[in-house]
């Protein structure tokens, strides 16, 4: 019931593609090709030429938020909803595409047609990636309304006839709400996304029935098998390996899917503005972008990135030195299993304990046996929680793609593996400080208790 509202404006809109869409109502429709080039840009379904495009680039942009909004597609029927759901599904529809799969992806050509099926489509794929639109509306300038001048008063130069001094006069004065073009973009960005009841998926049979999706052509006929000798073991086949990106496309891929929402592309590409990253592309030590990125990846609990940010408090890496929100940034990420911050929180205790640490956690008690049971939990934490070996094959293994869609790289996965593979020497080196059986067994009793801490946090804060 709640989809009846826009069902029924979609009903009467044909399910073949467009040539191209072009937007209607005020609205700035830019149109791409695959590389995100913009191929045309459109107002109020005509098409801008050169200089009227200068003038659209020139006018004043008033930006209703700094953040993007939130919407959420099961709340249509509301009437904030509906007031701005059009102008949502008009921008997606400019941006992205069906694919030959039928599966939306950034940037086309092609406008995304309209009709029930690329609408369902859109739901169960705003309901995984929740993408980030922004719309752009021409506006015309209410103080001026739209002459790019208003009545206003102006101070007269000198002195008037009756000898007053400074007086003013009424006349027309520079509209400085609209910088002079009588008109001014208004912008929104939305961050959408759906938890209302997922519709059904439709089969790739009936996309291409529909006239949304090209049939594939037909395999060629196979040729009758021929049994022939087996190749001699000596000879190698040789097959190339297809070419990577270089580290300029992988840092533009990662840009664009991070403005969409993808905490792995998040952290990945605050690691490109950090220089921390094995791909160096062409791009400057920026520690303010490699901040920015890697805090919106900590918020959606990226367990590396909240490591890595602990790292830049220490470190006065872009933000101002701050040894308790570094505390605060590790210790989140070793509840949610990142084993270089559980051997990171293993090794401060375990240093507090023999009162050496050069670390000066303020929020940490100075209690030398209780410090070393939590430093022996800590490193027990770190070794009994299985890693699978992938070597050097970059090779997912199961525990990587828990969120994000993009696997751990070959880096992080060796830091996280080594980590693991030190941490039972470690944590058998703690047991030797232990002076008696009673300090085992409560060492123990934390080691339940910690673990039981870690399960909680990991199904509390997934990944997003």
């Amino acid at each position: 019931m709640h989809r009846l509202f826009f069902v029924a404006w979609m009903a009467s809109c044909l399910c073949a593609r467009a040539a191209v869409y072009k937007g209607s109502d005020g609205y700035i429709v830019r149109v791409y090709r695959e590389d995100g080039f913009p191929v045309q840009i459109f107002q109020d379904g005509i098409a801008l030429d050169s200089a009227t495009l200068a003038g659209i680039n020139g006018i004043r942009v008033k930006a209703r938020t700094v953040e993007p909004r939130t919407f959420d597609f099961k709340d249509i029927n509301s009437l904030s909803g509906r007031a701005v759901w059009p102008g949502i599904w008009e921008a997606f529809r400019t941006q992205y595409a069906l694919d030959k799969k039928g599966e939306y992806f950034r940037n086309g050509v092609v406008a995304t047609p309209t009709g029930k099926l690329p609408f369902d489509l859109f739901l169960l794929f705003i309901a995984s990636q929740k993408p980030t639109l922004q719309i752009d509306k021409v506006t015309t300038c209410k103080r001026c309304s739209g002459a790019g001048q208003h009545i206003g008063t102006e101070a007269v130069v000198g002195t008037t006839k009756s000898g007053v001094v400074g007086a003013t006069k009424l006349t027309d004065v520079f509209c400085e709400d609209c910088a002079g073009f009588g008109k001014y973009i208004d912008r929104d960005s939305f961050t959408v996304s759906y938890t209302g009841p997922l519709p059904v998926r439709p089969t790739l049979a009936v996309l291409v029935a529909a006239g949304l999706v090209v049939a594939a052509p037909l395999p060629p006929p196979v040729a009758r098998e021929i049994q022939v000798a087996p190749m001699p073991a000596q000879v190698a086949i040789i097959v190339p390996k297809v070419a990577e990106l270089t580290a300029d496309q992988k840092f533009e891929a990662f840009k664009g899917s991070a403005q969409l929402g993808d905490t792995q592309a998040m952290y990945e590409l605050a690691l490109m503005y950090a220089h921390e990253s094995r791909d160096r592309p062409n791009v400057e030590l920026d520690k303010f972008e490699a901040v920015k990125w890697m805090t919106k990846a900590v918020n959606n609990n990226h367990k590396l990135a909240q490591f890595r940010l602990g790292g830049y408090y220490e470190t006065a890496f872009g933000v101002k030195r701050d040894l308790a929100e570094s505390l605060r940034w590790r210790t989140s990420s070793a509840y949610l299993g990142c084993k270089q911050a559980q051997t990171w929180i293993a090794n401060l205790y375990w240093h507090i304990s023999l009162g050496n640490s050069s670390f000066p956690a303020e929020n940490i008690t100075r209690d030398p046996p209780a410090n070393l049971r939590e430093a022996y939990a800590w490193f027990r934490a770190a070794a009994d929680a299985p890693m699978a070996k992938r070597g050097y094959s970059e090779i997912p293994v199961p525990e990587e793609l828990e969120g994000g869609k993009q696997p751990m790289s070959q880096a992080d996965y060796v830091a996280e593996r080594t980590k693991y593979d030190l941490a039972p020497s470690q944590r058998d080196s703690v047991a030797k400080s232990f002076v008696s059986a009673e300090e085992m067994t409560l060492a123990k009793e934390r080691v339940v208790a910690l673990e039981a801490k870690i399960a909680s946090e990991r199904s509390l804060r997934p990944q997003k």
